[in-house]
């Protein structure tokens, strides 16, 4: 008798936070055309590197030219605290290349305030904009660099699917802008960029690896390495890249109050409303985050407590996530 009624306490509690709350995601009743808007949000030095490096790898012919081809439009949408103006000359050859496509920039007015609160309005009238307009959004962060196919992989996944898509993503040092003078014409494939991320990983990516004796794999994501080629991946936190935004989403955000929230409790919400597809693959899926070795921003080492300890934290998107196995390939 007990067992009975403890079966059905956790089967009622199982309903409670997966079903009755938070009931899935109807697609049938999805609106979305074949139009993409990519945002981004940057200033300062940020921009030198979006400009130069993240911007052509989005551009490349195996991204935006092949979505072209296959019906879609697209935008972007360049949200800054830095003058229009001065981007528009200090970037103007950059821009100019983007002629098929409009490009907007949109100033705030107000430097004073705290980044994760411009960054938490940016995304709400974003996902307005796209909402209103039935737009599917791409996240492309300044600092951030796609191999090729990747962003045209994971945009037409997500409209074949009427779902969002994520992946987990590593830092490396800001080698890359050196080693890179310009970004190459032949952008840069998955399994080069795996490759390079490994010989130059920042510090937070650096001691993930498993076999070190003091690693940071407890702070959320971790490697292993199966040959001489593939690499075993768990990351707590995959971040969200192509979202179909819906009211839900900006009502969130409104609750919510930060963007900080976007690769956790948001990311928690996707999940439970079955709203969100995690790449397992850097063949399908690869970019990486140009980071610079700040003492402030580094992860400190630590021995493990088990050798199976890579759970970041107890919370619904974390213990989701870890369960997944992403596959990297040199």
């Amino acid at each position: 008798m007990l067992k009975k009624v403890a079966r059905k306490v956790i089967e009622f509690s199982h309903f409670l936070s997966n079903e009755c709350l938070l009931s899935t995601q109807n697609i049938e009743t999805l609106q979305v055309k074949k139009k993409v808007v990519f945002y981004t949000l940057g200033w300062g030095d940020y921009l030198d590197i979006f400009f130069n490096y993240s911007l052509p790898s989005i551009l490349h012919k195996s991204n935006i030219p092949k979505l072209k081809n296959d019906g879609f439009e697209m935008s972007f949408m360049l949200y800054t605290i830095d003058s229009e103006k001065d981007i528009k000359t200090k970037y103007k050859r950059q821009i100019e290349t983007m002629s098929p496509y409009h490009f907007n920039i949109i100033p705030f007015d107000i430097e004073n305030e705290k980044k994760s609160i411009i960054a938490n309005t940016s995304i709400i009238k974003v996902f307005k904009y796209c909402l209103d307009n039935q737009l599917i959004m791409f996240m492309a962060p300044p600092d951030t660099v796609f191999s090729n196919y990747s962003v045209y992989n994971s945009i037409s996944y997500s409209y074949l699917k009427r779902k969002s898509f994520a992946a987990a993503h590593p830092r490396i040092n800001d080698n890359f802008l050196s080693d890179f003078i310009q970004f190459p014409e032949d952008g840069i494939n998955s399994n080069e960029m795996v490759a390079y991320t490994f010989k130059n990983a920042h510090q937070n990516f650096k001691y993930a690896d498993e076999e070190l004796p003091l690693n940071t794999v407890y702070a959320g994501i971790s490697y292993r390495r199966f040959s001489s080629s593939l690499y075993a991946i768990t990351s707590n936190m995959p971040t969200t890249y192509v979202v179909i935004p819906t009211l839900e989403d900006i009502n969130f955000f409104k609750t919510s109050g930060t963007f900080n929230d976007w690769d956790r409790g948001w990311l928690s919400f996707l999940l439970k409303k079955n709203r969100v597809k995690i790449s397992g693959s850097s063949d399908m899926f690869f970019c990486v985050e140009i980071t610079e070795n700040k003492a402030d921003a580094i992860v400190q080492p630590k021995k493990p407590s088990s050798p199976w300890s890579d759970l970041y934290s107890k919370s619904f998107a974390n213990r989701i996530s870890n369960t997944f196995i992403s596959i990297w390939r040199e």
